[in-house]
């Protein structure tokens, strides 16, 4: 088989496989095992006494409007899989939860986390967080085998962070993209979509964490709070 002509099966393959697997996954959710998010709640080396003393709400849409997009920019194909991956059991607000409030804990003296906007003057301050756009893409080769049975997917998370103090000012708001994370997916196994989303996702859902709580810990609008002396208000 020639050179170009390799790479047009490949390309071919890598398009078809996922697809097939894709309708597999709508057809049969139910067979899909759960995706285990393991995030580890990261550790911000910040001392307790010097916790910012304010009573802060963590707002975690529920359900969030993220979209989790399979892409083959090379030939401009894409998928989208949202549905199958909650279908199949991705709690990512419930996860986004849990770790926001162990991260956060670590320098607010207060933190709560809701599902909508508080009414005005219920806490000193409130930050929603939203994951947005999630792309899954087939950029690199796959290994040179007779044709692919393993697919390198690489995923970001978009994300946006906006801050509104006691009378639901804003006084902040930022949008970024994490880190890529990276996964060889066997076509022949589709439990490997699973198990792809919880071994990307996890270490994305820990880095955004300590982003957000360190960037709102830094804030010049809370800089003033006076500190907990390790105590809790």
């Amino acid at each position: 088989m020639k050179k170009d002509d390799l790479k047009a099966f490949i390309s071919l393959i890598s398009i078809i496989f996922p697809l097939f697997i894709g309708i597999t996954m709508s057809g049969c959710a139910s067979m899909v095992p759960p995706v285990e998010l393991r995030a580890k709640t990261p550790d911000l080396s910040i001392d307790a006494s010097i916790k910012r003393n304010i009573n802060l709400a963590i707002v975690i849409p529920d359900p969030m409007a993220y979209a989790i997009i399979y892409e083959v920019p090379a030939t401009k194909y894409t998928r989208d899989l949202t549905s199958q991956y909650r279908s199949g059991g991705l709690y990512l607000e419930r996860e986004l939860s849990k770790i926001s409030s162990e991260t956060f804990s670590q320098v607010f003296s207060q933190v709560t986390v809701v599902r909508d906007m508080p009414q005005s003057g219920q806490y000193d301050a409130v930050a929603e967080l939203k994951i947005g756009r999630v792309p899954m893409l087939l950029i690199r080769q796959p290994r040179p085998f007779l044709f692919p049975v393993y697919l390198p997917i690489d995923m970001t998370a978009e994300w946006s962070m906006t801050v509104v103090d006691r009378g639901n000012r804003e006084i902040f708001s930022k949008k970024g993209v994490s880190s890529l994370q990276s996964f060889e997916l066997n076509i022949f196994r589709p439990s490997d979509w699973g198990i792809a989303m919880g071994q990307m996702m996890s270490p994305i859902i820990s880095e955004l964490a300590k982003e957000w709580a360190i960037t709102l810990y830094s804030l010049e609008a809370f800089s003033a709070a006076p500190s907990t002396g390790g105590e809790n208000r």
